[in-house]
């Protein structure tokens, strides 16, 4: 089983909690964030490269 996590909203719990399981090398293996703001984004896209990014409600049918 694939274990996976979405978030709508990518600001600062998101940063955190997925921050830290990285320092845990716990991460899931598919991340999928959606955020109407591209700051937010962007800073996610830094800390992470690999996860999935949704701008606005630009969100693909079967997100989580």
């Amino acid at each position: 089983m694939v274990r996976s996590i979405g978030f709508i909203g990518g600001g600062r719990v998101a940063r955190i909690l997925l921050g830290g399981w990285k320092l845990g090398q716990a991460l899931p293996e598919v991340v999928r964030v959606s955020d109407p703001g591209v700051d937010s984004l962007e800073k996610l896209r830094r800390l992470l490269p690999g996860i999935d990014l949704f701008a606005g409600d630009n969100v693909p049918p079967g997100f989580l």
